[in-house]
């Protein structure tokens, strides 16, 4: 399970995968070692695809063919598949199937439906009983149909020897994907992948067209990413809630900072100090998918953010003797992407921490864990959660540990104690504390005074609290922005 710098090198070794390195010229462009500007090439990007197809293993192989032939091939004017895991998402499936069934090319007209596919795949052990998702997923596609055309579903069962089924389930979603491409009698433009997660429930109605278009416009990039977040109208029921999610994406963002990439800092963290790719609202191009090996099949999480360290080490290079990663080839892009909020409501309803590596991950894998927060809504898990809905002295200490929490992460990430002061006392700002309010000494926070901080958070849940609009806006043709699902919100 490659995680550090010196792992992924060694894989890519392992592996005889060839480097490629970008550099920035005097004029601040990413180049190649020769100086030539980066393109996008249609027969290099087949050589690549079939080179990768070709060296993997033989058993593998063969149910990659086996799954692709489930499938139709892929439309000749495809330019972006988005691939998604739908284990036992019979009740959020339809929400992520009406999002990507509207997808907009302008204010006017809806993209059209031959630009892009969407690729499910419902993913279970032998030993477990198979949902409805296949059958509402069939009625949903018969009353979209033509415009549902490109939207696909299958099935993929595991035997109880798998140890890494999300990763698999990716993996086979994107080599079948890249196997169906090249089998197309017409194939001119660049192919793009985009894994997403069936829970998402809202995103924007021009993600597609901007993934499309961005790396379309802009060669040297790789991958792109936007912003992800988790329902605001149902964290700000709860404080701690609210605390434990923006904490950590104030943290994130900061980490991500263009100052504190390597080539410009000399303590940079390889994991963090990048844009890191997602498992929803990211895409790379299908070409580089298959320069790095394409998913790592023993990385147990964080397959996601793996495509992107990956793509830094293949652009990386040795700079006396020093390896340099190179992370400037993953982009930002501006759509924003809404997903359950739902592992972290029972986070701070029971204190199961998704992404806890003290039992190897198991939170995020239990299956009993999964039929709570998969069956349950997060307003009913949030009742459990009465004791942190707003701050107060007597619950103060459980807000406490959420922040130190983070700010033992900055100065893991950050190494000198005083950059890593400075940035979370920004990020304690950007939450709505004082600096008076808050007191950090060596690895221990302690919060003075909640008032301001309690101002903050009932300013903010006056702009959320109110019922969020479901299907009734999202099916619509008119094109779902912030502004009118504010204003549907008022309507309500």
């Amino acid at each position: 399970m490659p995680v550090t710098l010196e792992q992924h090198l060694d894989l890519l070794k392992v592996k005889e995968l060839k480097f490629e390195s970008y550099i920035n010229n005097c004029n601040g462009k990413l180049v190649q070692l020769d100086n030539i500007l980066p393109a996008r090439n249609i027969k290099r990007e087949k050589e690549r695809i079939t080179q990768y197809l070709d060296s993997l293993c033989e058993n593998y192989k063969k149910t990659v063919e086996e799954i692709a032939k489930q499938l139709p091939i892929m439309n000749s004017e495809c330019r972006l598949s988005v691939l998604i895991p739908a284990r036992y998402e019979v009740n959020t499936l339809p929400i992520i199937l009406n999002l990507l069934l509207n997808q907009h090319l302008n204010n006017y007209q809806l993209l059209s439906h031959e630009k892009y596919e969407v690729v499910i795949i419902n993913n279970y052990y032998e030993d477990e009983i198979m949902d409805d998702s296949e059958e509402i997923f069939n009625l949903w596609k018969k009353s979209n149909f033509p415009r549902s055309e490109n939207f696909h579903f299958i099935t993929k069962i595991y035997t109880r020897d798998e140890q890494y089924p999300l990763t698999m389930t990716r993996r086979f979603l994107a080599d079948s994907t890249l196997l169906r491409a090249i089998q197309r009698k017409e194939y001119s433009e660049p192919l793009y992948l985009a894994p997403e997660d069936a829970d998402t429930v809202w995103m924007d109605s021009y993600q597609i067209k901007i993934c499309i278009d961005t790396l379309d416009r802009n060669h040297e990039l790789d991958a792109i990413r936007g912003q992800q977040d988790r329902c605001p109208w149902v964290l700000s029921q709860n404080d701690l809630l609210i605390t434990m999610r923006r904490s950590w994406n104030f943290t994130e963002a900061y980490l991500a900072r263009r100052s504190l990439w390597p080539d410009q800092n000399r303590n940079y963290n390889y994991n963090w100090n990048r844009i890191v790719t997602g498992g929803w609202n990211t895409a790379f191009t299908a070409e580089i998918y298959s320069q790095i090996g394409g998913y790592t099949p023993e990385r147990f999480v964080g397959e996601d953010v793996d495509i992107g360290e990956k793509i830094s080490c293949i652009r990386g290079r040795y700079v006396n003797d020093e390896f340099i990663p190179q992370v400037a080839t993953i982009g930002a892009i501006w759509t924003r992407s809404e997903g359950s909020a739902r592992r972290w409501t029972l986070n701070v309803a029971r204190n199961i921490d998704p992404y806890s590596r003290k039992n190897s991950y198991n939170n995020f894998f239990n299956t009993e864990y999964e039929k709570i927060y998969k069956n349950v809504t997060e307003q009913d898990i949030l009742k459990e959660a009465v004791f942190c809905s707003r701050i107060n002295k007597e619950n103060v200490n459980l807000f406490e540990e959420v922040l130190e929490k983070d700010w033992k992460f900055t100065m893991e990430m950050r190494k000198i104690e005083e950059d890593a002061l400075k940035q979370y006392k920004t990020v304690l700002s950007f939450l709505g504390f004082q600096d008076a309010d808050v007191s950090i000494d060596g690895d221990r926070l302690k919060i003075h005074n909640i008032n301001n901080y309690k101002q903050k958070l009932n300013s903010y849940r006056c702009m959320n609290m109110r019922e969020f609009p479901g299907d009734e806006l999202v099916n619509t043709k008119k094109r779902v922005t912030w502004k009118n699902y504010s204003e549907k919100r008022l309507e309500l």
